[in-house]
């Protein structure tokens, strides 16, 4: 597979077409600062229930209070930047899942929702036993394997594999129970610290926000002004 080529055109994509890409994969997106979207898809549908993916955000203050802002206006928020890292996943998604297939049958982004430990998500591959999450970079984080024994968990598969741009990792889902274990607590802890951010954003009004090179009361006015329109 060419990344870099993918990476490439993906680049070269103006801005309405990106929109489109990412439209088709049912992520519906608009524009609401020269570079702040706001976008809706699967787990904004449903929430009430944990995003698995909020498991390995860094806890800095900076993400955390995006967070918040996310769970309070139930949208997500993003740079253009990285709504082309989204669509350059989803393809490369695709890609690795075709050729997989030769092999066994796979599915990209399969939809997760469970109820009983109340989170959703969405799984880069799922094939027949086992669940295989693409990371970008090669550096590997406790999150990552925590964000993929959830997904194994609630998928009921055996075996996952976290794939690194110069490594593939396997996991054992019955000999990583405690770390599926710690995955959950840590999970339910950043909610906590989210929330507890979220009733309390008027305290940080003037926090800025480095990500989006915007303050957070700027953000906050023009999701206060919004009219979706799904």
């Amino acid at each position: 597979m060419d990344v870099d080529k993918i990476s490439n055109s993906i680049q070269k994509l103006a801005i309405e077409e990106l929109l489109t890409y990412l439209g088709q994969h049912g992520i519906l997106v608009w524009r609401v600062a020269p570079n702040v979207f706001i976008a809706l898809d699967y787990e904004t549908r449903h929430k009430n229930l944990y995003r698995v993916s909020i498991v390995s955000i860094p806890l800095s203050e900076d993400f955390l209070l995006k967070s918040a802002l996310e769970i309070t206006y139930g949208v997500k928020l993003y740079t253009g930047q990285d709504l082309r890292n989204i669509l350059r996943g989803l393809v490369i998604h695709k890609e690795y899942s075709h050729a997989l297939g030769f092999l066994i049958p796979c599915e990209t982004e399969v939809k997760i929702v469970n109820r009983s430990k109340g989170i959703v998500g969405i799984a880069d591959i799922v094939c027949e036993d086992c669940v295989i999450e693409i990371k970008s970079g090669s550096t590997l984080r406790k999150e990552h394997i925590y964000q993929l024994l959830i997904y194994m968990d609630s998928l009921h598969k055996p075996y996952g594999f976290l794939v690194y741009e110069d490594r593939v990792l396997e996991f054992s889902l019955d000999k990583n129970l405690g770390l599926l274990s710690e995955a959950y607590k840590r999970l339910y802890e950043v909610y906590d610290k989210i929330r507890s951010l979220a009733k309390n954003l008027p305290h940080y009004k003037d926090k800025f926000l480095k990500r989006f090179n915007m303050k957070l009361d700027e953000i906050i006015e023009r999701l206060n002004n919004l009219t979706l329109i799904v």
